[in-house]
């Protein structure tokens, strides 16, 4: 898998078009990098900044999961206007 860091804007896209927008569809950091072909420590970089402006929430049932929240669905639905 790639080292390099993915810009955040493109993990947000596949996530938003892989349809993980609800707590239910959720997706582990593991799960996040074998479904964009990207290495856990670059998908975990990319998280820790959609985070901090408010574009993914989480989950903890055993472990942590991430959702596009609608600030985050907002923001990558606005890419395409």
């Amino acid at each position: 898998m790639s080292e390099r860091v993915p810009n955040e804007d493109n993990v947000l896209i596949k996530m938003h078009n892989a349809g993980l927008i609800t707590s239910a569809r959720a997706r582990s950091v593991e799960e996040l990098a074998a479904l964009l072909s990207l290495d856990v420590r670059a998908i975990r970089q990319a998280i820790e900044r959609a985070l901090a402006q408010g574009y993914l929430e989480s989950i903890a049932d055993g472990r942590t999961r991430y959702f596009l929240s609608k600030k985050g669905i907002m923001f990558v639905s606005s890419l395409f206007t």
